[in-house]
């Protein structure tokens, strides 16, 4: 792997960009919708979205040192686990 290119996401497709996102919601809804949480990255706001309170539990505690944040987000991150949320990637 060419660690000096950028990620590729350029190149992914607007359908499969979509079916993540699709995949994601359909796991959070199964689980009783996302679990938001919202905390200060270098300056910036990012918004956490767990689909389900399984993985929320695991990763939240990483990000406990940092304070929260109720700005609108620059960056949102959905996380999901198919293992918890029955639900894989397109």
């Amino acid at each position: 792997m060419d660690r000096t290119r950028p990620w590729p996401v350029a190149a992914a497709s607007a359908d499969g960009l979509a079916g993540l996102q699709n995949v994601f919601e359909e796991a959070a809804s199964r689980n009783g919708g996302p679990i938001e949480r919202s905390v200060t990255i270098a300056e910036g706001s990012v918004r956490l979205r767990f689909a389900s309170a399984a993985i929320a539990e695991r990763l939240t505690p990483a990000f406990s040192h940092l304070a929260e944040d109720d700005r609108v987000p620059k960056l949102t991150l959905d996380v999901w686990d198919s293992s918890h949320a029955e639900a894989r990637r397109p």
